[in-house]
């Protein structure tokens, strides 16, 4: 049963070990994204070592031939490559944040043109209609005067001026419908962007924040402290547990031979 429970255990830690190192080196290629091979290589050495540093420090432990210095060293060099870990899978999981996160900004950003685009047509519109409204005082001045011949023909006058005004008027509030059309299309899109985001403001309300991002670098901090670590802690208890039961297994042995009388 210990050998059974040793080898699950010695597979389960290999899995998230594994997991975690290609987080971590996905996640350190993309901070340095301008030698993302050399950085792979590099990063995917330092993982296998560290998990070879960490079994054979645990093992040689009580070593009297193993120096203090070499073991501090090494314990200094696990913390370290395990703190390199964990900003790697800090790295690969904010860009899976921001790259969800990204398509916001952008249809957010459509739809402030949409408005300022609408705000412009609506504001030339005032200004047509403003012109129609002082041709029309023009006219009504003359009514006024009762001089309505002179007004017939001032209104003949400007009709000219009058149609190219309604025509760009027309056109406008032609204009105007179509950027509502891409306004509620952006909106829309919105929705389901952040319909996808909901599990997130989800997780935000169980941190008690308002700030989706601060909710998730909180939840990113717990699995990168706790991902590498737990690899290395159930390696190490593989380790033991393998170790404890090739040496029972080794002393039943030496015990089942026959002793001379």
């Amino acid at each position: 049963m210990k050998l059974l429970f040793g080898i699950i255990t010695l597979i389960g830690a290999l899995f998230i070990s594994t997991i975690a190192a290609y987080f971590s080196i996905i996640g350190l290629a993309i901070i340095f994204a301008a030698a993302f091979m050399p950085v792979v290589v590099m990063t995917g050495v330092l993982e296998a070592g560290k998990i070879i540093a960490s079994v054979w420090l645990h093992t040689n432990w009580s070593n009297v031939e193993v120096s203090w210095i070499h073991k501090i060293y090494l314990t200094l060099a696990i913390i370290a490559l395990m703190l390199v870990t964990a900003v790697g899978i800090y790295g690969f999981l904010s860009k899976g944040y921001f790259e969800q996160k990204a398509p916001l900004a952008s249809v957010n950003f459509q739809i402030i043109r949409c408005e300022q685009s609408i705000a412009q047509v609506e504001h030339e519109n005032v200004r047509f209609q403003n012109n129609l409204d002082q041709l029309d005082k023009f006219v009504d001045a003359y009514l006024k005067n009762d001089k309505i011949t002179i007004s017939i023909k001032e209104r003949k006058e400007q009709k000219v001026e009058r149609d190219a005004i309604q025509n760009q008027l027309d056109k406008n509030m032609k204009e105007i419908s179509r950027l509502n059309d891409e306004l509620l299309s952006f909106r829309m899109k919105t929705n389901d962007i952040e319909t996808e985001l909901g599990p997130i403001k989800y997780v935000a309300m169980l941190f008690g924040l308002q700030d989706t991002s601060k909710a998730v670098r909180t939840l990113i901090l717990l699995l990168m402290f706790a991902f590498d670590p737990l690899a290395i802690v159930l390696i190490l208890s593989a380790s033991i547990s393998l170790r404890e039961y090739f040496a029972a297994k080794a002393i039943t042995k030496n015990n089942s031979y026959p002793t001379d009388k």
